[in-house]
């Protein structure tokens, strides 16, 4: 819990270090869901869903 509110508070009071911090995660989080999709539509059940 002491994690959460450390970023809670560092976030609230500098807005640029949170976002330089957590965008690429956020990022590579899209870009991995996104080439998850891309090879699962590629399969013969994938297509379905």
């Amino acid at each position: 819990m002491y994690f959460v509110e450390f970023w809670a508070k560092k976030c609230k009071e500098d807005m640029s270090f949170c976002l330089a911090q957590t965008t690429p995660f956020i990022n590579s989080q899209i870009l991995s869901a996104n080439d998850f999709y891309l090879r699962l539509s590629k399969t013969r059940v994938g297509k379905k869903k």
